[in-house]
């Protein structure tokens, strides 16, 4: 269970102010405050980062000016189209990201490693940037054709469900072939100093 929390924490904190404002918008039905509130907690969030002298990694940096800059966007011209695009070029910029070779190796616990050859995660590290990619196309069409309380709704289930799923699945397929192979003896690679 540590492995899992410790994996899917920062998964989570990557899309903690769209949570939020996904939230915000179905319980309050006011987009204005909806969005205030998505900026403020991912402000809020890089903030308090920085005052724990933690590393803000780039994606987080650019995530929170998608965030001001839309969000922004949508207070000024009083259109919601501009926050209903972030999670689509949120989508794009991550799946590019993902179709990088050996992406999810730097996310590998040195356990997994060791009884799970490398290819493995690089297949999953694939069918996590088509996941990105399917995100991104589908919420385009999602915002031509739903007002923005729908879309809201079916974001939140689409992109929590799914990536749930998928990371679900990873995980408990890895963490079978890791424990099938140390009991066969097998291995990849050799034990973390």
């Amino acid at each position: 269970m540590g492995d899992f929390l410790k994996v899917g924490k920062p998964i989570f904190l990557d899309f903690l102010s769209t949570i939020a404002f996904l939230v915000a918008v179905s319980v309050l039905h006011d987009v204005a405050l909806s969005i205030l509130i998505g900026m403020a907690v991912g402000v809020a969030e890089i903030a308090w980062q920085y005052f724990r002298h933690k590393k803000i990694s780039a994606m987080e940096w650019a995530s929170l000016a998608l965030v001001i800059v839309l969000g922004s966007a949508s207070l000024i011209t009083k259109d919601p189209r501009f926050v209903m695009l972030k999670p689509s070029i949120g989508y794009a910029a991550i799946g590019t990201v993902m179709l990088q070779r050996d992406w999810q190796l730097r996310y590998a616990p040195p356990r997994a490693l060791m009884f799970v050859p490398a290819e493995r995660f690089i297949l999953w590290g694939r069918a996590w940037a088509a996941l990105m990619w399917v995100s991104c196309l589908g919420n385009l069409v999602l915002i031509s054709f739903v007002d923005i309380v729908t879309w809201g709704k079916i974001l939140a289930a689409w992109g929590l469900s799914s990536k749930l799923i998928l990371f679900l699945a990873e995980f408990l397929l890895i963490r079978a072939e890791a424990i099938a192979n140390y009991r066969k003896g097998v291995r990849f690679a050799e034990e973390p100093a």
